[in-house]
Order: structure tokens, then sequence, then C-alpha cells
């Protein structure tokens, strides 16, 4: 399965894993591949910013 992760899932899976379910960490680890779109780096860029 592919999957589309949104910032979220993304901010916390690099920095805090364990706001993660054990269900999505169980998909992202198992999808065949897994997306960031590039809206994501827009609204990490404008909150961090």
């Amino acid at each position: 399965m592919k999957y589309l992760i949104d910032t979220h899932i993304l901010i916390w899976s690099l920095v805090d894993p364990g706001k993660m379910s054990t269900r999505i960490v169980e998909a992202i680890e198992g999808a065949e591949k897994v997306f960031v779109s590039s809206i994501t780096f827009w609204e990490i860029k404008l909150y961090y910013t």
C-alpha cells in the first residue's frame, strides 16, 4: 500500500514517534511507499519561521 502522510505525521515521525498510534507506525513501516506533499514543507516553513 502507498501512503501520503500529512505534516503532523511527518514531524512526529522525525521528532517524537511516541505521539503516533501503534496503528499509524505499523502502517508506515509496512508501506510500499510513503509520500509527503510539497505543501508540507511550506507549512513547516510557515509555522517555524
